[in-house]
C-alpha cells in the first residue's frame, strides 16, 4: 500500500522531527498537520528533515503558532524540491515584523502554486511586499488573503496583480476592509475569464461593488465559485445576477449570505433557477425572507430545477 495523503490534524504533535521522518520515509505528496503544537521550534525540527525531500508537493501547518522563524525555515527547506507547490501558512499569529523574512522567502520560492495566509494580522504593507515579491511567480494559480487585515490601501497593488497573472485561478479577500472602487475594479478582473474561484465575502464593497462583479460575470465562462456573502446586493444587481444566472452553464456555487435581499430579490432569483442548470450550491440564508409567496416561487423553481435531466442541485441553505 502507498500513501500519498496524511492528515494528524489536531493531535498536539510537538515533535517536528518526527512528523518529518515519517514524511521522507513514506515519500508522501500531502501532509495536513493542522492545529499541533508544533510552535517555532518544532518547525525548525520539522524544516531541517525536510531540506532533502524531493517528494512533498503540499503542506498544511495552519494553527500551530510558528511564528516567522517557523515561516521562514519551511520556505527554505523547500527551495530544492521541484515539486513542491503549496503551502497554507494560516491562522499562525503572522505579522507585519515579518515582511522582509516573507518577502525573501517567497522571491526563492517562485514556482510556488498555491499559497494561503489567510486570517494573519499582515496589514496593508507586508500585503504590498506579499505581492511584489510574487511578481516574477509564472506558476501560482492559488492565493488566499483572507482576513489579513488588508484595506483599500492595497487595492493600487492588488488589481494589477491579477490582472497581470492570468494564471491565478483562485482568489480569496473575505474578511478584509475593502471599497465599492476595489470591488468594481475586481469584476474587471473576473471578465478576463480565466477566474475559476472568488471570495470576497464581508468587505464592504457593498451594492456597487457587487454589481461591478456581476457585470464582471457576464463575460466570463469559467468561474466555478463566487463568494458575496455579507455584502450588500441592490436591486439593479440583483436583476443583473438573475439575468446572467439564466443563461450561464458554468456557475456551480454561488454564495449570497447576509445580502439583504428581500422578498422582491427571491422571486427575481427564482426566475433564475427555473433556466439555470449548473449551480449545485446556493446559500441564500439570513436574507429575511418573510413571504409566502417567495417562498412558493422558490419552491416552484427548485422543483423545476429537479425535473430538469441535467439538473445537479445538491444543496440549498434557507435558513432566516
Amino acid at each position: 500500500m502507498v500513501i500519498f495523503i496524511l492528515i494528524l490534524d489536531g493531535n498536539y504533535i510537538s515533535d517536528g522531527a518526527t512528523i518529518g521522518s515519517l514524511i521522507n520515509i513514506t515519500g508522501l505528496r500531502k501532509a495536513d498537520l493542522t492545529m499541533n503544537r508544533l510552535g517555532s521550534a518544532g518547525t525548525k525540527q520539522l524544516a531541517d528533515t525536510l531540506i532533502n525531500n524531493k517528494t512533498l508537493e503540499e503542506l498544511i501547518v495552519s494553527s500551530n503558532n510558528i511564528g516567522v522563524d517557523g515561516f521562514v525555515d519551511l520556505m527554505k527547506s523547500i527551495k530544492g524540491n521541484n515539486s513542491f507547490k503549496s503551502f497554507n501558512f494560516a491562522s499562525n499569529g503572522l505579522n507585519p515584523t515579518v515582511i522582509e523574512h516573507i518577502s525573501i522567502a517567497i522571491k526563492e520560492n517562485s514556482r510556488l502554486v498555491a499559497l494561503d495566509l489567510s486570517d494573519n494580522q499582515l496589514g496593508d504593507e507586508c500585503i504590498i511586499s506579499v505581492l511584489t515579491s510574487l511578481e516574477q511567480n509564472k506558476s501560482l494559480e492559488y492565493l488566499n488573503l483572507t482576513k489579513t487585515e488588508m484595506t483599500s490601501q492595497s487595492t493600487d497593488y492588488l488589481i494589477p496583480f491579477f490582472s497581470n497573472h492570468d494564471h491565478i485561478t483562485g482568489i480569496k479577500l473575505g474578511y478584509n476592509k475593502l471599497n465599492p472602487t476595489v470591488g468594481i475594479n475586481i469584476g474587471r478582473v473576473v471578465s478576463a475569464d480565466n477566474l475559476v474561484v472568488l471570495d470576497v465575502r464581508n468587505t464592504n464593497i457593498g451594492g456597487n461593488g457587487t454589481y461591478g462583479i456581476f457585470e464582471g460575470l457576464q463575460e466570463n465562462i469559467s468561474l466555478i465559485e463566487l463568494i458575496v456573502n455579507g455584502n450588500a446586493i441592490h436591486k439593479n444587481g440583483l436583476r443583473l445576477l438573475t439575468k446572467i444566472l439564466q443563461t450561464n452553464t458554468t456557475l456551480q456555487k454561488l454564495g449570497l449570505r447576509f445580502c439583504d435581499i428581500g422578498k422582491a430579490g427571491f422571486i427575481e432569483l427564482s426566475k433564475a433557477l427555473e433556466q439555470n442548470s449548473s449551480l449545485t450550491y446556493l446559500d441564500i440564508s439570513h436574507n429575511t425572507l418573510e413571504s409566502l409567496e417567495a417562498c412558493r416561487k422558490f419552491g416552484e423553481a427548485i422543483g423545476h430545477q429537479k425535473t430538469k435531466k441535467t439538473e445537479k442541485f445538491q444543496k440549498l441553505l434557507f435558513l432566516n
